[in-house]
């Protein structure tokens, strides 16, 4: 078992800005904001189940300047009509100019509400790509019966893809972890991201190392890592030095266990990104 040490920290940090400039041009840029590049962008979920609610917070956190939005549609509805689906998504898509908004349908599988089966969120999925409206969308890795196929339609729309896998459990031991990060990857998506659940801080620890290594062994491929709860919430914070595209926070509530007021974490990030520059 691979073990963290300080010195692999400290090395994190210097390696940072020559990993970064390795991948300016593989990097995402959507509505004027580039992933991986600069303060870390956050992305704040909709998690309401009222139509009007959740167009009312919608449009606060795009007025308040909020980076990305991720609607959570299984927490709306376990079972949505497509048709509504479409309709909500294009009334958010118009509030958020300079937003992200990325569309997600968690099941039930992978820590959400969802209930529809593979074939019928699948459906759901090309739907939503089809319509054009989310930024992004994203895609359970082991939900899916073939998520690199699913991948490939998303993209044809024009649609960046995050290729997920969540595991409420545990961590992993760092081998099955980087190679579920590779796993996804080679599914042609544009980002991958990996979320576990630690049991004490040298879980958190394994997380930061795994990212650490995926990001030196695939520059070329933005990814985001999360370790759960508040033993990980350091690992949200963490992200900029690790290279992750982006991070969550939470808004009128959190869609996952230890995220943090978006609000604090925004400036927290700040300060973090202007003591990184003046080393």
């Amino acid at each position: 078992m691979r073990v963290l040490h300080l010195k692999q920290v400290e090395d994190s940090f210097s390696l940072c800005y020559d990993i970064t400039a390795m991948r300016k041009d593989k990097m995402i840029t959507i509505k004027n904001k580039t992933l991986g590049e600069g303060i870390p962008k956050i992305c704040v979920p909709l998690t309401v189940s009222d139509r009007e609610e959740l167009i009312r917070i919608a449009s606060v956190f795009s007025a308040d300047g909020v980076d990305m939005i991720e609607w959570r549609c299984d927490l709306y509805d376990p079972r949505p009509d497509r048709k509504e689906v479409a309709e909500i998504l294009k009334d958010l898509s118009s509030l958020m100019k300079d937003t992200v908004l990325l569309f997600t349908y968690r099941t039930v599988s992978q820590g959400g509400k969802g209930h529809l089966s593979p074939e019928e969120t699948e459906a759901l999925i090309q739907s939503v790509a089809e319509s054009g409206y989310p930024d992004m969308i994203d895609v359970e890795f082991e939900s899916m019966k073939a998520p690199d196929v699913l991948v490939k339609s998303i993209k044809k729309n024009g649609i960046c893809t995050v290729i997920s896998h969540h595991d409420f459990t545990r961590t992993p031991d760092n081998d099955n972890m980087f190679f579920m990060l590779t796993k996804m990857k080679n599914t042609g998506a544009d980002i991958v991201k990996i979320a576990v659940m630690p049991e004490n801080e040298k879980d958190v620890l394994r997380l930061i190392e795994t990212a650490s290594e995926y990001r030196d062994s695939f520059p070329e491929s933005p990814f985001v890592t999360i370790s759960m709860g508040k033993l990980g919430m350091i690992s949200r914070v963490y992200v900029e030095t690790i290279g992750c595209a982006f991070t969550f926070a939470s808004g009128s509530e959190a869609s996952a266990p230890g995220q943090i007021p978006y609000k604090e974490l925004r400036e927290v990030l700040a300060v973090l990104h202007k003591a990184l520059e003046e080393v």
